[in-house]
């Protein structure tokens, strides 16, 4: 019978440290694809708020509730929050800033010239199956082919 010996302390600290880099790549994956999903939004967001009145769905004028002055404000608002990892699953937050971000995403009715409402939800129901190609493509910037 042969005998081989291995050292496992050794073994199980790379593994550890290959692991730590795993991780550190997939976050970046994950990250590459919010910014690009927020790209993706900002391209669908309104951006006519100099209308302050707006005729709905219903035909009737509703007041516009991204109105404030200066056309783009919502769309260039977007950020990527701090990704959260509990060790088993990671999250990370993405969004638009503005105090009316949410009427305007969320009011179907509303007459937009150019965008539309749900700009966010749709990007991300679009964007979404491309998830593990910006994953992939992180590990791979780490580790190689």
């Amino acid at each position: 019978m042969t005998q081989s010996h291995l050292e496992i302390n050794g073994f199980l600290a790379n593994l550890e440290r290959y692991e730590g880099r795993q991780r550190a790549a997939i976050k970046r994956g994950i990250y590459a694809f919010a910014w690009d999903t927020l790209e993706k939004a900002s391209l669908l967001c309104p951006a006519s708020p100099t209308i302050e009145f707006i005729p709905g769905v219903s035909g009737r004028m509703i007041k516009n509730p991204g109105f404030t002055g200066h056309s783009g404000r919502l769309r260039d608002s977007y950020d990527v929050g701090e990704l959260v990892d509990t060790g088993g699953t990671m999250s990370l937050t993405i969004g638009f800033n503005t105090e009316y971000a949410v009427f305007v995403h969320e009011i179907l009715d509303a007459y937009h010239p150019t965008g539309r409402s749900k700009f966010l939800e749709t990007a991300m129901r679009n964007n979404a199956p491309r998830l593990m190609e910006f994953i992939e493509a992180a590990l791979q910037e780490e580790f190689g082919n």
